[in-house]
């Protein structure tokens, strides 16, 4: 399996996409590989991608005989991991999930700023604050369908 996300690692270094996750053996599961980007996914970028794994010597030598391939975002629902994620959700709410040594476990917040080493949140009281991505333990959009 390591040497499976290792190759398709490789393959997509050169693309816009961040490899998130990828799972399944190809046989009898699919693999399925999660990707984001700083950039919104399409669906154009899905398919090159897709092909790109597909179409990949590599990829036949590991699965002579062909495998299974699912290529998909990560979800509305699912937690911000990486500083580009974050730095794409700016001005949107986010709950966060903090350690201990902060004092608190969960707030609700608007993303104000990112910087290399953390986020700046405003909550209702208006004034940024700093939040290093080391006392982060989970983050999630909070989506409204009010706007």
């Amino acid at each position: 399996m390591e040497q499976l996300s290792q190759t398709i690692k490789d393959l997509l270094a050169a693309e816009q996409a961040v490899v998130l996750e990828v799972r399944g053996d190809g046989l009898n599961a699919p693999i399925k590989v999660v990707i984001d980007s700083e950039i919104p996914v399409s669906l154009e970028m899905v398919t090159h991608i897709s092909r790109l794994i597909r179409d990949a010597e590599e990829m036949e030598r590991l699965f002579p005989d062909g495998f299974k391939l699912e290529v998909t975002s990560p979800g509305i629902g699912a937690p911000l991991e990486h500083p580009f994620q974050y730095r794409k959700n700016i001005n949107r709410t986010i709950k966060l999930k903090l350690s201990e040594d902060q004092g608190r476990e969960e707030l609700k917040a608007k993303l104000t700023r990112v910087e290399e080493a953390g986020i700046y949140i405003s909550r209702k009281s208006n004034r940024n604050e700093y939040i290093p991505f080391e006392q982060i333990i989970q983050a999630n959009l909070i989506i409204s369908f009010k706007d």
